[in-house]
């Protein structure tokens, strides 16, 4: 990599190709690069080496919905300048300005959550510069496609599981090329957040993914709700079998909500209506899940854990349900207790029986529990609040989520999340329990 002038554009010469990246305050950024192409339903296939240099400077979506309430609670989430492409394989990275070349840097790919089917990894409250900063890491952005696009399907035209296809292509690159970014291609971590820790999580067992990367750390994922989902997604794939390569993507966005199933017949699970399929490429079939995850157990060092009370945020979906969780008498009498359920059946608990049989099978487990903002903010530890703390900044210190939170007492417990995940990242362990705020988070090491 040349980028010993700062009056020009840092310059890295990978496999990929020459990539152009620019500094932006202290880190230096690739964005938008091309890991993979596809056409509609179909697999995904390497991008090849660029014979031309590559202008590594813009940001990219995938096509989506647009969710409300998701820009209520986080204020601004995206870029001005982003670029959506149903062909949604691109990359971001970030790294420190002060690299030195001959001290490889770890890795720490991220993965955005967004129930698959919303996000992008180039989200300003998703943007890695602080951590990148403050713990000399390397962060790997991915975009991958989403709903229609990439998370439905299972039949001759129309495979299931593209996105996570999109995701084993993204780490094929980064594997291949981030040394000459100044990363070490032996200390790769999968970092997850809810649909992205889910994904993040069932790479571990996906076909043709060993040694692409070292440890895991999955955060929310909604693991309560991801097995015995075969009938709802087989539904949902037959209510939009008319959608083919040719039909306008406002219909198949549109769609992705009309022809979702309902609540009502299928339960919670319909609540993350797109998701893996089990049986369908790289996945096994369900029934051979747990034993595939023994089998990888020893191979991977994992973190895994939840907010204190991740579907509160849920609760601001339905504008009945913001009028209730107003009232202080009935919060605390319906809303909490309906809280604390939840966000055990579908997140914490399902978090803590992986980690326990994980480590059974010989991996090494911690398990965390997120518990700042329980007893400050409006809605308490709620989904999303990690995010806050890990990427900081100006974006989520105006977001209404944590709204009148002390400035000081959030950068304390954000540096402090970033320090645990980054030593993760690097060794495979944790601060000592003693040096942790249990304010922040509580966690510990699951005994195999």
């Amino acid at each position: 990599m040349d980028h010993s002038n700062k009056n020009t554009s840092p310059v890295f010469h990978a496999p990929a190709g020459a990539i152009t990246g620019w500094y932006d305050d202290g880190v230096i950024r690739a964005t938008g690069i091309r890991y993979a192409r596809s056409q509609r339903f179909q697999a995904p296939v390497p991008e090849p080496p660029s014979p031309t240099p590559i202008m590594a400077t813009q940001r990219t979506g995938c096509p989506q919905v647009s969710v409300a309430f998701i820009e209520k609670l986080f204020g601004e989430t995206a870029s001005p300048h982003f670029i959506v492409d149903e062909s949604a394989q691109y990359l971001s990275i970030t790294l420190p300005a002060n690299i030195k070349k001959e001290t490889p840097l770890p890795v720490m790919v991220w993965i955005h959550g967004g129930s698959y089917h919303i996000g992008s990894c180039d989200l300003q409250t998703s943007n890695p510069k602080l951590l990148v900063q403050e713990q000399q890491v390397i962060v790997v952005s991915v975009n991958y496609r989403l709903g229609l696009f990439g998370f439905l399907g299972g039949y001759d035209h129309r495979p299931a599981n593209l996105g996570l296809l999109d995701l084993r292509e993204a780490l094929r690159w980064i594997k291949k090329n981030i040394s000459a970014f100044g990363g070490n291609p032996d200390c790769i971590t999968l970092l997850g957040q809810s649909a992205g820790g889910d994904a993040a999580l069932h790479l571990m067992i996906a076909e043709d993914t060993k040694d692409l990367f070292k440890r895991v750390i999955i955060q929310s994922a909604p693991l309560g709700i991801t097995r015995g989902r075969e009938k709802m997604s087989q539904e949902f794939s037959s209510n939009t079998t008319h959608i083919t390569s040719e039909t306008p993507i406002n219909q198949i966005i549109s769609d992705s909500l009309s022809k979702a199933p309902s609540i009502l017949k299928h339960g919670l699970k319909a609540g993350m209506p797109m998701g893996l399929q089990y049986g369908h490429a790289p996945l096994p079939p369900e029934d051979k899940i747990d034993e595939a995850f023994r089998k990888i157990a020893t191979k991977y060092d994992m973190l895994i854990g939840s907010t204190s009370n991740e579907t509160a945020l849920f609760t601001q979906v339905n504008p009945t349900l913001q009028r209730i969780t107003k009232n202080p008498i009935i919060k605390m009498l319906l809303m909490n207790p309906v809280v604390r359920y939840s966000t055990k059946r579908i997140y914490a608990r399902a978090a803590k029986r992986f980690a326990n049989n994980f480590a059974k099978a010989g991996g090494v487990a911690y398990v965390y529990k997120l518990n700042w903002g329980t007893k400050i903010l409006p809605l308490g530890a709620a989904h999303c609040v990690d995010l806050a703390l890990l990427f900081g900044g100006e974006v989520w210190q105006k977001a209404p989520l944590i709204q009148n939170m002390p400035l000081e007492g959030f950068n304390k417990a954000g540096k402090q999340l970033r320090t645990m995940w980054a030593q993760f990242a690097r060794t495979g362990t944790l601060l000592q329990e003693n040096m942790v705020d249990t304010d922040v988070l509580t966690y510990r090491k699951i005994a195999g």
